[in-house]
């Protein structure tokens, strides 16, 4: 199994959702789920439990588009 299979970083979340740097920032990145389950590796790198962050990131779009 791939490294990828389990954490992703902001920019795989972008790329696969297809949303700008700004609209990750503002509206998911800084969202307390998200933040709960970040996992740092350095000061400026952040990865994500690939299946949690899908499914926080789904429910965050659904918030938004109400």
């Amino acid at each position: 199994m791939a490294r990828g299979d389990w954490y992703v970083d902001a920019k795989e979340i972008q790329q696969r959702m297809i949303i700008s740097k700004s609209f990750f920032y503002d509206h998911i990145r800084n969202d307390p789920r998200m933040i709960a389950i970040e996992r740092k590796i350095s000061k400026n790198f952040v990865r994500y439990p690939t299946e949690k962050a899908k499914e926080i990131c789904e429910e965050i779009l659904m918030e938004l588009s109400q």
